[in-house]
């Protein structure tokens, strides 16, 4: 049997080190064994709170899923939507004049998003085209490794390497950055254990 780890439009998949990471392309979730994926399960608790095993060979269960629908935005809600962001997109931060801004769901409809005043940001009609309905996280994502393939095919494949090393640093930092915190919070734990055994 085969399993795969969802929650709601995301899944998981395992990158070439081992690491967990989600994706909302269901192509690239990785297929586990029961035992292996209770295993990630385990290992990852955080990273995958709110995530479950899906058998793919069990029977598909009918859910019976709840839409909202695309509003027609008031021209007040726009007014209030456009001074939020100051005018700027809240995609690429150009200034957008009013009679030409869009308003973009920062969780899409699609993926579970509503048509509440915090969910919305002003966008310019390009950056809202390409975002499409996409998670900004996955949007961010996408764009990134298009601007790192065109630089390395089309520009300074030195260039391209810098900047590549860059990113791989920042991704680095971030991982020691967590497991710092995971370990300092692990030494607190530890203490205060100890601290309630001796009393």
């Amino acid at each position: 049997m085969a399993y795969i780890l969802k929650k709601g439009s995301q899944y998981c998949y395992l990158n070439s080190d081992g690491r967990v990471c989600k994706t909302q392309n269901i192509r690239q979730a990785k297929h586990f064994t029961k035992e292996e994926a209770t295993a990630v399960l385990k290992r990852a608790t955080k990273k995958l709170a709110g995530y479950e095993m899906v058998d793919l060979d069990a029977t598909p269960k009918e859910k019976v899923a709840i839409k909202v629908k695309r509003k027609n935005f008031s021209a007040e809600d726009r007014v209030m939507v456009y001074n939020q962001y100051e005018g700027r997109c809240g995609i690429c931060g150009e200034f957008v004049p009013f009679d030409e801004f869009t308003i973009d769901h920062v969780i899409p409809l699609s993926k579970g998003g509503t048509n509440a005043l915090k969910n919305l940001q002003c966008a310019c009609k390009i950056c809202n085209a390409l975002k499409q309905d996409s998670l900004s996280e996955d949007f961010l994502s996408k764009l990134e490794e298009i601007i790192l393939y065109q630089m390395k095919t089309n520009y300074d494949e030195a260039l391209w390497k810098k900047i590549n090393t860059i990113r791989r640093r920042r991704r680095m930092a971030r991982i020691k950055q967590n497991c710092g915190r995971i370990l300092k919070k692990s030494l607190q734990n530890r203490r205060i254990h100890a601290t309630i055994a001796k009393s």
